[in-house]
């Protein structure tokens, strides 16, 4: 059927139909895309993550549910609090929805070998395991202490965002502008060719511009 939105994890991706139906593909043979979860409806948000994948239901309205291999259940447990969820998303290891009318964010699992950090902030639409979260007015915030969110302490975002994208790597993230612009992040550790040149903490560098043919709706 035709596609609503795409998530890509690190070794699987996975589509999510308009009519609600969800279909992987790539490495799924640790659990992380089960035929059960593709035999789920009503289904209106996926996110691939490392080895696990969780999708947003309609039915109840708000429930999360994560798929993971068996040798490591804890990534397809969902805690009993997590509920009224507008947004999943799935990290490496780790989990973050936004809860509620308010905008809650809220994580679990390991967060780089660390326990997840809570962000305090509210009218979060949007909560990134790599340790971001955005705003309803388009603000890119980094919540984490320590770990990978560090290289990007001095990222700010003073042009409006619709959604980010951050890759299970913690590497480098993507923010598609409202204007349409789509503006990606480095973490500068890395060298020209993606190779980690050093374990100091960076800094976060902006990337040029991508000119993307046609109107960009959304980035994974």
């Amino acid at each position: 059927g035709l596609v609503d939105s795409v998530s890509v994890g690190r070794y699987h991706a996975c589509a999510l139909t308009l009519k609600g139906r969800v279909r992987c593909w790539g490495v799924c043979n640790e659990g992380s895309c089960p035929a059960a979860m593709e035999k789920l409806t009503g289904v209106v948000a996926v996110s691939a993550g490392g080895r696990h994948t969780c999708v947003l239901l309609s039915s109840p309205l708000g429930k999360v549910q994560c798929f993971g291999p068996p040798e490591d259940a804890l990534e397809a447990v969902v805690p009993r609090s997590v509920k009224n969820v507008t947004r999943v998303s799935a990290g490496n290891s780790a989990t973050c929805v936004v809860q509620g009318p308010d905008g809650k964010a809220v994580c679990w699992n390991d967060l780089f070998g660390a326990p997840p950090v809570i962000p305090k902030e509210r009218g979060v639409v949007q909560a990134e395991p790599g340790g971001f979260v955005l705003t309803a007015n388009g603000t890119i915030i980094c919540f984490m202490t320590d770990g990978e969110c560090s290289h990007y302490r001095s990222l700010s975002s003073p042009w409006p965002v619709r959604t980010i994208s951050v890759p299970v790597s913690g590497f480098h993230m993507c923010a598609l502008l409202r204007s349409g612009v789509l503006r990606c992040f480095k973490d500068e550790r890395l060298d020209a060719d993606d190779n980690l040149v050093s374990f100091d903490k960076g800094q976060a560098a902006v990337l040029p511009d991508l000119a993307v043919p046609g109107a960009v709706i959304g980035v994974a």
